[in-house]
């Protein structure tokens, strides 16, 4: 399939100029954040239990921990939260509903991306883990009017679970991150800085943390920041041996490039992250990909040992037999960093001056604590990431993390409202060994 192709049918979800563009109008400017509005302790609370999953809270900040078979696992997904997935779904597609260009026109545009997805490979075990899910959903909510996707008219079928997780074809992830460790960070471990910015196509009502303990021999558990239903990786996954990944928008252009069973790229990534030794994951990762994605995406993995495991951005760009894909390490003038925003930085540093903007912003606050040999903690963090936060009707910081991989934590705070980015939100610990315990 072609981007062009995809893009045509994706224009209809949320109109052609947010799908074209990689200028995001943003705010006039973003306030200063409050000094650490961070939530103390991590306490988790269970408030309900199907099998071996249960449903709760950490600070309040909604949590899933699945536990079992792929097929067990998506049960108490959509047992657990069969109204909140319904409407993770309803929500979504009554924004594109409501999107301008879909209002000109007289077919759905949720509707037509299930069409999209209807090209997209999906690997057995998370079909699997998918219709799981729908059976949990019609075991907590036997009355099939409790099923009714509102915006929609009908009830939630696999086809919409599908849908939920290819947020690639959206091709909406204006994001900025960053890592750094050595001298810039206290134990020279790495600590990483995260925004995740979107229009409000996901609501953050449905926020939550997904941690994931695999009965199947091999594959590692792996935490989160996602939204009820989604089983991808991609916002702030942290797995068993400390490597994170995350990815953004790589703004390539990906005209005339034919991916004729393109893969979710949350899917693959979730594989990689569970399957792959340390030291192997970017290059499991760029021979997952190859071939198999349609869009030009960037992510960052960062592992606990920078010399032997992962510290790289790969710039994947759909180009046939993998020549667009390089792999970005550090660079001699940034030596203890790496970070992106939504443009390739290995081959060609041009980009749309708005991402280029950001990326210069992070790298002259990185280049001051080298210079200052002042380290970069999580006030220091989130002041970086607020500076090149979104706050916009079209698209706003909408998550945002801080994690430290070696501890296997991160921090997460979501937007309060759209004119208030998540960095300026309340943060939440999230600890490996704590959400694991819960039971």
């Amino acid at each position: 399939m072609t981007h062009r192709l995809l893009a045509s049918t994706i224009a209809l979800l949320l109109g052609t100029s947010l799908i074209t563009s990689h200028v995001i109008a943003q705010s006039e400017a973003i306030e200063t954040p409050p000094p650490s509005q961070v939530a103390a302790g991590s306490a988790v609370v269970v408030l309900a239990r199907y099998g071996q999953s249960v449903r709760g809270t950490v600070d309040g900040f909604p949590l899933l921990v699945l536990r079992g078979t792929h097929a067990q696992r998506g049960e108490a997904h959509g047992a657990l939260t069969a109204k909140q997935i319904i409407a993770v779904c309803g929500s979504t597609a009554d924004f594109l509903l409501k999107s301008s260009y879909a209002a000109n026109r007289q077919d759905n545009p949720w509707e037509k991306g299930i069409e999209a997805i209807a090209r997209f490979t999906y690997p057995q075990r998370f079909e699997q883990e998918l219709a799981g899910m729908l059976r949990g959903i019609q075991t907590a909510l036997p009355d099939p009017a409790d099923r009714v996707i509102p915006s929609l008219g009908r009830q939630i079928t696999l086809e919409d679970l599908k849908l939920l997780q290819t947020g690639e074809v959206f091709e909406l992830m204006r994001c900025s991150q960053f890592s750094a460790w050595g001298a810039l960070t206290d134990d020279g471990q790495p600590i990483v800085g995260r925004n995740w910015d979107y229009p409000p196509l996901y609501s953050m009502d449905y926020a939550c943390i997904v941690a994931i303990e695999p009965a199947e021999p091999g594959l590692s558990p792996t935490f989160d920041a996602m939204c009820f239903g989604m089983i991808s990786s991609g916002m702030a996954t942290i797995n068993r041996d400390g490597v994170y990944a995350s990815a953004n928008d790589g703004g390539i252009s990906e005209q005339g490039v034919v991916i004729e069973q393109p893969e979710p790229v949350g899917l693959l990534l979730r594989t990689v992250m569970e399957t792959a030794a340390p030291d192997q994951v970017v290059d499991r990762f760029v021979e997952a990909i190859d071939g198999h994605v349609t869009l030009g995406l960037l992510f960052q993995f960062v592992g606990t040992d920078i010399e032997d495991g992962p510290a790289a951005i790969v710039e994947y760009d759909p180009q046939p037999d993998g020549q667009g894909t390089q792999v970005r390490h550090v660079q001699s003038r940034l030596p203890y960093a790496l970070l992106m925003t939504n443009h390739c930085v290995a081959g060609d540093e041009k980009g749309p001056d708005e991402s280029v903007g950001r990326y210069r912003t992070i790298s002259d606050a990185i280049n001051r604590h080298g210079r200052d040999r002042s380290k970069i903690r999580f006030d220091e963090v989130r002041q970086i990431t607020n500076s090149v936060a979104k706050a916009s009707a079209v698209n706003t910081t909408m998550y945002t993390a801080v994690a430290w991989p070696a501890q296997r934590k991160m921090m997460v705070a979501t937007a309060p409202d759209l004119a208030t980015p998540a960095t300026q939100g309340r943060y939440v610990m999230v600890e490996w060994d704590q959400i694991f315990a819960a039971r």
